[in-house]
C-alpha cells in the first residue's frame, strides 16, 4: 500500500480551463494483484488535445474510430507518462521496467495489460532519455513525421507554412521539412519563440501571428506563394494561407488550438479560393499510422537518429511535481512552453 496524489476532473471547463475545474485528492494505492504491477510515474506528458477531452459536449468525438474517450467528472484524468515498475506478480513486467501508459495525472496506480503501442508501451533497452519518449521517441514525434512524410508529401524547393511551430510537434515538422530541402515558415505567438525558430531551428523565416500584418509578413517571407501549410491552428491563420496558396497546393490539417481553450469557433471566409486554386484539404490523425508496427518501427528509427546527428533540436518545458500538472496545463494555453510541456511526477526508484 503506497499513498498517492491523482487529480480528478471536478467541472467541465466553460471556456478557458481554470484552477476550479480540478481537484488534487489523496488515495491509497494497493499492492498488486495477480498479473497486475505497481508503477511509481516519473514524467507527465501535457497536451493541448486533453483540453477536448475535457469538454464532453463542445465537440463531437462519438462514432469516430479513436482510441480516445471523455475525462469523465470525479475521475482521474488521463495523459501519456512514463512510469517505473516497483512491484509486480506480471511475469512479463519485470520489476524496474520502464513503461509509457495513458495513466498519468496520478503518482502511483496499479495496472493490468498487454503491450498495445498505446494503452501500454514497454521500454525495453530506452536508446533515448526517457523523456524524449514523451516527444520525439512518440507519438507526437510520429505525429509530425508522418504529417510531412505521408500527409504532406512534400518535395525539396517547396514553400513550407507550419502553424505553432515552436510547439511539440509543430517544431519537430519544421525540422524534418527542412531536411526535406523544403523552405519553412513558421508562426508562433511569442517574439521570444520567433527568435528560437530562426536561431535553434534555422528555419527560413518565423513570424508572430498575433502581429496585425500577419498577411504582409507571410506574403513579404513567401514572395512566390505557398505549396504546403500544416495546420495546428485553425482561425486566422487558416484563412491567411488560403490566400497565400499556389495553385494545386495542400493543405494538411491536424489541430484547432485557437479554439481547444475556449476560443469561438470561425470558419475561413474565403474557402471558395480552394475551388478557384484547385487546393486540396486533407485531415491527417496519428491514428492512422499506429499499424503496422513496422511502419511505426521505421519512423522512430529515423527519428532517433536525426536527434543522435543533431538534425532534429528538442526543448524541454519542466514543471515539478503533480501540484503543479494543472497549472502546466492552463500555462500550455498561455503559449508559455518552448517546445514539450513536461510535469516531473518523480525520480527512479533505486531498486537493487
Amino acid at each position: 500500500m503506497v499513498s498517492s496524489r491523482e487529480i480528478r476532473l471536478k467541472s467541465r471547463p466553460m471556456g478557458t480551463i481554470t484552477q476550479d475545474n480540478f481537484e488534487m485528492v489523496a488515495v491509497e494505492v494497493a499492492s498488486p494483484a495477480e498479473n497486475e504491477v505497481l508503477v511509481k510515474n516519473l514524467w507527465m506528458s501535457i497536451d493541448a488535445g486533453q483540453r477536448t477531452l475535457m469538454a464532453k459536449g463542445e465537440t463531437e468525438l462519438l462514432n469516430l474510430d479513436l482510441p480516445a474517450r471523455w475525462f469523465e467528472l470525479g475521475e482521474v484524468m488521463e495523459g501519456q507518462v512514463i512510469g517505473q515498475v516497483i512491484e509486480s506478480r506480471n511475469k512479463n513486467l519485470p520489476v524496474g521496467t520502464y513503461i509509457i501508459t495513458n495513466r498519468g495525472w496520478r503518482e502511483y496506480f496499479t495496472f493490468s495489460g498487454k503491450p498495445d503501442g498505446f494503452t501500454l508501451t514497454v521500454l525495453n533497452d530506452p536508446i533515448a532519455p526517457l523523456t524524449s519518449y514523451l516527444h520525439v521517441m512518440s507519438i507526437y514525434g510520429a505525429s509530425a513525421y508522418f504529417h510531412v512524410t505521408a500527409c504532406a508529401k512534400v518535395q525539396a524547393g517547396e514553400t513550407v507554412w507550419i502553424s505553432t511551430a515552436a510547439g511539440t510537434t509543430g517544431s519537430m515538422a519544421s525540422q524534418i521539412a527542412k531536411m526535406s530541402g523544403c523552405r519553412v515558415v513558421g508562426t508562433t505567438g511569442h517574439d521570444e519563440k520567433v527568435d528560437w525558430l530562426l536561431q535553434h531551428l534555422k528555419l527560413d523565416a518565423a513570424f508572430n501571428y498575433k502581429r496585425s500584418d500577419l498577411q504582409q509578413a507571410m506574403k513579404a517571407a513567401c514572395p512566390d506563394g505557398i505549396d504546403v501549410y500544416i495546420d495546428y491552428a485553425g482561425g486566422r491563420q487558416l484563412e491567411v494561407a488560403i490566400d497565400l496558396m499556389n495553385p494545386h497546393g495542400r493543405i494538411i490539417k491536424v489541430g484547432d488550438t485557437s479554439m481547444y481553450d475556449g476560443g469561438v469557433p470561425t470558419g475561413p471566409s474565403n474557402i471558395f479560393q480552394l475551388v478557384l486554386k484547385r487546393v486540396s484539404i486533407l485531415g491527417c490523425s496519428i491514428f492512422d499510422y499506429l499499424a503496422p508496427p513496422s511502419r511505426l518501427a521505421t519512423c522512430y528509427k529515423r527519428l532517433g537518429r536525426w536527434v543522435a546527428e543533431g538534425k532534429i533540436v528538442v526543448h524541454e518545458t519542466v514543471y515539478d511535481g503533480i501540484e503543479n500538472a494543472v497549472q502546466a496545463q492552463i500555462d500550455l494555453f498561455k503559449g508559455k512552453n518552448l517546445g514539450k510541456m513536461l510535469v516531473k511526477l518523480g525520480d527512479p526508484e533505486d531498486l537493487g
